[in-house]
C-alpha cells in the first residue's frame, strides 16, 4: 500500500517522463517537513499523542462513547486532523474512534471545519494541535540525524 506521498512521488516522475512540466505550489513549510515523513502510522501517531495530551485523556476514552463536551470536542478534532492530515478515509477513522460510520466522521470533519473558520476556540485548539504535531516530526527527524 503506497503512502499518498509515494503516489505524488509516482505522479511526478511519470509527468516529467512524459516532458509535461508540473508545478507544485507549497503554501506552508508544514508540507515541506511531511513530505519527508513517508511513514503514515507515524503521522497517526502523532496527532493520536497531540490530541491526547491536550484534552488530558488517552485514545480509549476519546474513541468511547462519552458525551461530555470536552470528550466530543476532542474526538471531532482527532478524526479532522486524521482525516485531513494523515489522510486517512471517513471509515478508517471511524475504525480508529471506536467502530463509528464514516458518516458520523464526515460530521464531525464538516464541523470542525465550520467551527475553525468561525469559533476562536476551535481555531485555538487546531492551531496549537498542527504546531504540536510539527514540532513533534522536526524533534524526531533531528534526533534521527544523529
Amino acid at each position: 500500500m503506497k503512502t499518498e506521498i509515494q503516489k505524488m512521488r509516482d505522479r511526478i516522475k511519470y509527468l516529467e517522463a512524459e516532458n509535461r512540466s508540473l508545478k507544485i505550489r507549497l503554501s506552508h513549510t508544514y508540507w515541506e517537513t511531511r513530505a519527508q515523513v513517508e511513514d503514515t502510522q507515524r503521522i497517526k501517531d502523532f496527532i493520536i499523542e497531540a490530541v491526547c495530551k491536550h484534552f488530558e485523556t488517552d485514545l480509549e476514552t476519546l474513541a468511547g462513547y462519552n458525551r461530555h463536551r470536552d470528550l466530543i470536542a476532542g474526538r471531532f478534532i482527532l478524526a479532522y486532523l486524521l482525516y485531513k492530515d494523515a489522510f486517512l478515509t471517513l471509515t478508517e477513522v471511524g475504525k480508529m474512534l471506536g467502530g463509528r460510520d464514516h458518516t458520523t466522521i464526515l460530521h464531525a470533519v464538516q464541523q470542525v471545519k465550520s467551527r475553525i473558520s468561525g469559533d476562536y476556540g476551535y481555531r485555538e485548539y487546531h492551531d496549537y494541535l498542527t504546531i504540536k504535531i510539527k514540532l513533534d516530526e522536526f524533534i524526531e527527524q533531528v534526533e534521527t540525524a544523529y
